[in-house]
């Protein structure tokens, strides 16, 4: 989930303004923020963790003729991703969560100092 997010964002970064990117930036740390302490209430309501784990596998499939005739073999990398649970101390991920509301009311009290310098930096925009 974390890793669609940190591309999305990448996608939208490349194609954005020097105002848009600058709004980017302003909300990213807040975002990652949000997102990590959602990630920590649904250990803390679940009991345990869920980690995605990703595993190379080598496929193999028929590319082409031999001179023989006999079928050409070719392989590939490819991997896939599968979900595991994992033991989690409660009482940590609950104080992690109240660090990450902590760190988030700040962040948050800052965004709009931080929207209104990137206003004044491209304005007009």
């Amino acid at each position: 989930m974390k890793r669609a997010a940190l591309l999305s964002a990448l996608m939208l970064s490349a194609c954005a303004s020097p105002y848009e990117q600058c709004m980017i930036d302003a909300e990213a740390e807040l975002a990652e923020v949000a997102a990590l302490l959602e990630q920590r209430l649904a250990n803390i309501a679940r009991g345990y963790a869920v980690e995605e784990v990703e595993t190379d596998y080598d496929f193999r499939y028929i590319c082409g003729t031999l001179d023989n005739g006999r079928d050409k073999y070719c392989t590939e990398e490819r991997s896939y991703t599968t979900e595991e649970s994992r033991a989690v101390d409660i009482e940590q991920e609950k104080r992690m969560a109240d660090q990450l509301v902590a760190r988030g009311k700040m962040l948050s009290a800052r965004l709009d100092a931080d929207r209104a310098a990137c206003r004044a930096r491209f304005p007009g925009s």
